[in-house]
């Protein structure tokens, strides 16, 4: 069982539209489902994802 732990430097969350916040939060619920996911680039951290979500990219663990 997984849990989404927004952190405090994503609140710029809270600003976005409704229709965004929906996006995002479809695409992070997807996560555990995700294909072809590769470690961040240029990290040392092989433990950081990212994913992109139109202009938003999100940085996540598992």
């Amino acid at each position: 069982m997984y849990s989404i732990v927004i952190k405090k430097k994503a609140k710029k969350f809270d600003k976005l539209t409704k229709k965004e916040k929906e996006r995002i939060l479809d695409a992070i619920k997807r996560l555990p489902n995700g294909e072809d996911i590769k470690p961040l680039k240029g990290n040392q951290n092989k433990e950081l994802l990212p994913l992109r979500i139109g202009k938003y990219r999100i940085i996540y663990t598992i």
